[in-house]
């Protein structure tokens, strides 16, 4: 059993990859996805964020290309929620680069 911020990633029967949160520990809940279903980085079709608690966001940090290197995954997030993280470093340079973020009506 891992210990660290808590994470959700959905695996649909079309074999979409959603990630609901990005803790922290990101990177490694990702090589824990892998080696339970094979899902790479490139197969995450978003990330929802639930709420703008710093062990809800902190990961998307390590989409950028110092880590990850991830292409254009879509962010979901609440408007207000949208606007600071494009205005804020590091993560609206992760945006300015490639990802999008996408607003969540509520």
């Amino acid at each position: 059993m891992q210990s660290g911020a808590s994470s959700l990633a959905l695996v649909t029967a079309d074999s979409r990859v959603l990630l609901f949160d990005a803790a922290p520990e990101l990177p490694q809940q990702l090589y824990s996805l892998w080696q339970a279903t094979g899902t790479r980085v490139a197969d995450i079709s978003g990330i929802f964020l639930t709420h703008a608690h710093m062990g809800h966001y902190l990961g998307l940090a390590y989409l950028g290309k110092e880590a990850i290197s991830a292409d254009r995954v879509p962010v979901y997030v609440m408007p207000r929620f949208k606007q600071f993280l494009e205005t804020n470093g590091p993560w609206s340079a992760c945006f300015r680069a490639k990802h999008r973020t996408e607003d969540v009506d509520a």
